[in-house]
This record gives C-alpha cells, sequence and structure tokens, in this order.
C-alpha cells in the first residue's frame, strides 16, 4: 500500500497532469492563429470589392465621356472617309467606348472577382474551423446568404449582377452606335441633292483719282530743254482725291501756270 502511494505520488504519475497544460496552451495558440488568418482575409476580401467598386465607377465616368463626345462630333457633322465608305466619328468614338467597356469588364470580372472569390472560399474554410473550436465567426457565410437578388423568380448572383451590369451599358452603346450610323446614311443620302455653289469673281473698276492743287506756289514743270541759268520754282505736294464717277471738274482755286523765271 505504501509502495503504491509511493509510486502515486512518483515522477510516473505526475507526468500526464503537467503534459496536459502545453497541449491546452497550444491549441489556444492555433485557435489565435486561426483567428488572426481570419481578419486578414476579411481585409483582403474587402480590398478587392473596393478594387471592383472603383474600376465599375472609372468605367461609368469613361462611358459618360464617351457618349458626350459622340454627341459633339454627331452634331458639328465630322466624317471621314474609310475604305472608300464615308463614316460619322461619332461612331467611331462609341465603338472605341466598346472595346473600352470590354477591357473593363475584362479586369472587374475575369481579373479582380475571381480573386474576390478565392479570398471568400478561404474566409468560410476559416469560419467552419473556428466555429468548431467554439468560436462564433460567421461573417462571410452570412453574407453569401444575403447577396443574392430575386428578379422574377431568378436569382442573380454576384457574377449574374455584374454581368448585368455591363450588359446595360452594352445595350445603350449599342443604340448610340445605330444612332451615328443611321445619321451617316442620311448625310450621304442628301448629299447629292444640294446644289454647287458657284463662287464669281467680279473685277472692280480701277481707282481714279483727281490731281489738284491746293494752295503754294504754282507748280512749274520742267521741260525737256530747260535753258541755262533758269530757276524752276519748287514743287509743292499732291494730294489725291479719290473719285466714284470719274474724273471730275478742276476745282475754281486750283491754279495752274508754266513759264520760267527770270534769270
Amino acid at each position: 500500500m505504501s509502495q503504491d502511494k509511493g509510486t502515486g505520488t512518483g515522477p510516473l504519475d505526475s507526468s500526464p497532469p503537467s503534459a496536459t497544460p502545453p497541449a491546452t496552451g497550444g491549441d489556444d495558440k492555433l485557435t489565435g492563429h486561426m483567428l488572426e488568418a481570419w481578419k486578414k482575409t476579411v481585409d483582403v476580401q474587402q480590398h478587392f470589392n473596393q478594387i471592383e467598386m472603383d474600376i465599375r465607377k472609372t468605367a461609368v465616368t469613361v462611358i459618360v465621356a464617351v457618349i458626350g463626345a459622340a454627341g459633339f462630333a454627331s452634331d458639328r457633322g465630322m466624317q471621314m472617309v474609310l475604305l472608300g465608305f464615308t463614316i460619322n466619328i461619332a461612331f467611331l468614338i462609341i465603338v472605341a467606348g466598346m472595346v473600352a467597356l470590354g477591357a473593363f469588364f475584362w479586369m472587374d470580372f475575369f481579373q479582380y472577382h475571381k480573386l474576390l472569390r478565392g479570398a471568400v472560399d478561404h474566409g468560410m474554410s476559416l469560419e467552419k474551423a473556428l466555429s468548431a473550436r467554439g468560436i462564433p465567426v460567421s461573417l462571410t457565410d452570412t453574407i453569401g446568404k444575403f447577396s443574392p437578388v430575386m428578379i422574377r423568380g431568378r436569382k442573380f448572383r454576384s457574377d449574374d449582377k455584374i454581368k448585368l451590369f455591363y450588359q446595360a451599358i452594352a445595350v445603350v452603346l449599342g443604340l448610340f452606335a445605330f444612332g451615328a450610323l443611321c445619321s451617316s446614311s442620311a448625310t450621304k443620302a442628301a448629299a447629292p441633292t444640294t446644289a454647287p455653289q458657284a463662287v464669281e469673281l467680279v473685277a472692280k473698276a480701277p481707282l481714279q483719282a483727281d490731281v489738284r492743287i491746293v494752295g503754294g506756289a504754282p507748280l512749274q514743270p520742267q521741260s525737256s530743254a530747260t535753258p541755262l541759268g533758269a530757276v524752276v520754282a519748287p514743287a509743292v505736294p499732291l494730294h489725291a482725291a479719290p473719285s466714284v464717277s470719274g474724273a471730275t471738274a478742276p476745282s475754281p482755286r486750283a491754279q495752274t501756270q508754266t513759264g520760267q523765271a527770270a534769270p
């Protein structure tokens, strides 16, 4: 009995109680790591979701700018000849907008939405593991339950809602493109009916002027044979006055005189 008691209080019986706390402490530490991983996963989900929202806002802004530029080009009647066809510039702008919309859809749906789906699946697995350890976390699972939308008896999940968003914008751009094509056809059909405009150049009558002496000393023109020692009177400035009906009669005040000065 005494040996049994001694063996009961010996090192062999005391080792199991000392081994139990490390096992429990290690399990708590693992649970703490899983909880931190779940928090980080939720942050990653928010990050990818924010990127997707930014892509969609940028896409809407670009499409509005494209529609405005197309309307401006259509109002000004801007056209170009491409491969022998007259095409409205507004149509080309809308086609460029549709290509940009496809690029935004690719980045949104096939890139970041796939990453978001991966983060959501990882968060759901962590929530199941934490719930099994007695920690009630079910944020990802709850959001997944409230995310679908019922429209006419059909459940639209996140993938369907993204496709519907971009399809609606594509339909609007398609309508604007059809209108631009119709505008190009109408302009091309109406072009031959317009009469060509002729430009006629009319020559105007040359400017006529009257030369008159309005004052000063009488004008004495030099003759071809001026005697030696002759003094010629200085000339006075001439003023040209335009005349509409032709040459007019000289003014009564005009004076003309020719001659030679005395030696």
